[in-house]
C-alpha cells in the first residue's frame, strides 16, 4: 500500500507542477484547481468516509455470500448518488464554480463546450474507483486500489503535455475524465465477475448500514471539506490565491499521503479484524500501537517539511509561469500547513478506530465540531488579507480535531488503559521521536547554513536525515511494538 501510494503522491506532484507551469497563480489556474477538486475529493470521500466506516468493517464480518449483496447493494446506491451531482455539475457549472470558489464566481463563463460535460461523467466512474477499491482493501489486496491514482495522474499529465491542439482548461477536463477511466480500469478487471452476473439483493439490516455508511460520508466530508473551505475562502483574496494556497497544500498532502494514508488504510484493516475476534479492548491496543508509529512517521515528516520547505517548491514548482516571488509564497504556506501534520496522524488513526467500533456517528460530530474552529480563522484572515493565517487556520483545526477525537474515543492517552498496552504518549514515545527527528533536523541545519541557494543537493542531504529517521522508527518499532 506504501508503494501504491508513493508512486501515487509524487506523480500527483508532478501533475501539481505541470498544472502550475502551465497555468501559474492566475485565474485560469484557480479555475483548474476547481475542476481537479471534484473527482479528487469525491474518490476520497468515498474511500476514507462511507467505505472505511461501513463497508469495510462489515465485508470483514460477513460470509462471502452476503459480502457479495452488500457490495452489489453499496455500489448501485453510491453510482446513483453521484450521478446525480455529475448531473448538477453539467447542467449548473456556473453554480458549482460559485459554491467550490465563491470569491471566483465569474470563471464559470469559461466552462464552456463539452468541458462540463467532462468532468459530469467522470464523477460516477471515480464513485466506481471508490467502492472497488474499498473491495479490494477489504480483501488486503491493497495495491490494486492504491495504484489508480498513479494511472490517473500520468493519464493527466501526458493529455496536459501533448496539448492535442486545444486550449489548456479543454486538455485539462479531457486528462481528468480519461484518468477516471484509467483509474477505475485494473479494479474493474480486479472483482470477481459473480458481482456483475448476481441479482440484487437488498442485504440484511441495510438502514443501519446506511446509516453508518452517510454518517462516514459526513465525518469525512466535514474533514475533508476543510481544505476546500479554505480554497473557498482564499477566492475572495487576490487573485491567483486559490492555486497557490492549492500547490502549498498538495505539499503538505505528499508526506500525509505517503505515510499516514498507508498506515491508515492497512491499520484499519487491523482494527477491524481485532474489534470482530477480541471486542474494543483488542481493537484499543491495535489502534494505539499503529497511532504511535504514525506519530513518529508524521513528526519526522513534519520537521523535514519546514526545514527543507523552500528547495523542496523551487524544485517541484520552478518552471514555467512560476516566479521567485510565487515560489517564496508557496514555501511559505507549505511550512505552515506542515505543522499540522502529526496531529493529522492522530486524528486519522482514532477516527478509525471509530469506525471499527461501529462509531461512525461519534466521528462525525467530531468532525463537523471541528470544522467549525475554520469559522473565526477565515474571518480573520478576510480582515487582514492574509493568506498565510488560512493555512494557519487549517493546523488549529487539525490540533482541535485530534484532540476531540483522543477524548472520545476513548484512547488511553497519558496512561495505561484496559488494554493494558501502551498509552499514546509517554516517556518512551517522547525520546524514541526526538531521536528519530534528530537526523532530519541536522539535515535541515546543514541546508539552512551552507546550501541555501542548492536546491538538488539539498534534496539530497534531506534523503539522507529521513532514510535515518525511518531506521531509528524501524528500530523502535522493532523492539517496543
Amino acid at each position: 500500500m506504501g508503494l501504491a501510494l508513493l508512486v501515487g503522491r509524487v506523480s500527483g506532484l508532478v501533475r501539481e507542477t505541470v498544472v502550475a507551469s502551465i497555468f501559474g497563480i492566475s485565474a485560469q489556474g484557480d479555475l483548474a484547481v476547481v475542476l481537479m477538486t471534484l473527482p479528487d475529493l469525491m474518490v476520497n470521500l468515498l474511500v476514507a468516509g462511507g467505505l472505511s466506516a461501513a463497508f469495510v468493517p462489515s465485508l470483514l464480518k460477513l460470509p462471502p455470500d452476503e459480502a457479495d449483496i452488500l457490495t452489489r447493494f453499496v455500489a448501485i446506491v453510491t453510482l446513483s448518488l453521484f450521478t446525480i451531482f455529475g448531473l448538477i455539475v453539467f447542467i449548473a457549472p456556473d453554480i458549482t464554480v460559485g459554491i467550490l470558489a465563491p470569491g471566483r464566481a465569474d470563471l464559470g463563463f469559461m466552462l464552456t463546450g463539452w468541458l462540463p460535460f467532462l468532468i459530469a461523467v467522470a464523477l460516477p466512474i471515480a464513485a466506481f474507483s471508490g467502492v472497488a477499491g474499498g473491495y479490494a482493501n477489504a480483501r488486503g489486496h491493497f495495491f490494486v486500489s492504491g495504484i489508480g491514482t498513479l494511472l490517473f495522474n500520468v493519464t493527466l499529465i501526458s493529455i496536459l503535455l501533448l496539448g492535442l491542439h486545444m486550449p489548456p482548461l479543454q486538455a485539462l477536463a479531457l486528462g481528468i475524465f480519461l484518468g477516471a477511466v484509467m483509474r477505475g480500469l485494473p479494479l474493474f478487471l480486479h472483482i470477481p465477475s459473480r458481482l456483475f452476473r448476481s441479482r440484487l439483493l437488498v442485504p440484511q439490516n441495510w438502514r443501519g448500514f446506511l446509516v453508518d455508511f452517510c454518517a462516514g460520508l459526513l465525518a469525512v466530508g466535514s474533514a475533508l471539506l476543510a481544505p476546500v473551505v479554505l480554497r473557498a475562502a482564499a477566492s475572495w483574496l487576490e487573485g491567483g490565491s486559490v492555486s497557490a494556497l492549492n500547490y502549498a497544500q498538495k505539499l503538505v498532502e505528499l508526506p500525509v499521503g505517503v505515510i499516514l494514508s498507508a498506515v491508515s488504510i492497512v491499520s484499519l484493516t487491523a482494527m477491524s479484524k481485532a474489534h470482530a475476534k477480541g471486542g474494543a479492548q483488542s481493537a484499543s491496543r491495535v489502534a494505539v500501537d499503529h497511532m504511535r508509529v504514525a506519530f513518529m512517521l508524521a513528526s519526522l515528516a513534519m520537521v523535514g517539511s519546514i526545514g527543507f520547505a523552500k528547495p523542496v517548491t523551487e524544485i517541484a514548482f520552478g518552471y514555467g509561469k512560476m516566479g521567485p516571488q510565487d515560489l517564496s509564497l508557496v514555501a511559505g504556506l507549505f511550512a505552515y500547513g506542515a505543522c499540522s501534520i502529526p496531529f493529522a496522524a492522530v486524528s486519522l488513526l482514532g477516527t478509525n478506530y471509530l469506525y471499527a467500533t461501529n462509531r461512525a456517528i461519534t466521528a462525525f460530530w467530531i468532525t463537523a465540531g471541528a470544522l467549525l474552529t475554520l469559522v473565526p480563522i477565515i474571518y480573520l484572515a478576510w480582515e487582514a488579507r492574509s493568506l498565510s493565517l488560512l493555512m494557519v487556520g487549517f493546523t488549529m483545526y487539525q490540533i482541535v480535531l485530534a484532540v476531540l477525537v483522543l477524548v472520545w474515543s476513548g484512547l488511553p492517552v497519558m496512561k495505561q488503559g484496559a488494554h493494558q498496552g501502551h498509552p499514546l504518549i509517554d516517556r518512551r514515545i517522547i525520546g524514541q521521536t526526538a531521536l528519530a527527528v534528530l537526523p532530519i533536523a541536522a539535515a535541515s541545519a546543514v541546508q539552512f547554513l551552507f546550501l541555501p541557494d542548492a536546491p538538488i543537493l539539498s534534496l539530497a542531504v534531506a534523503g539522507f536525515g529521513f532514510l535515518l529517521g525511518l531506521v531509528a522508527i524501524a528500530y523502535f518499532e522493532k523492539r517496543y511494538v
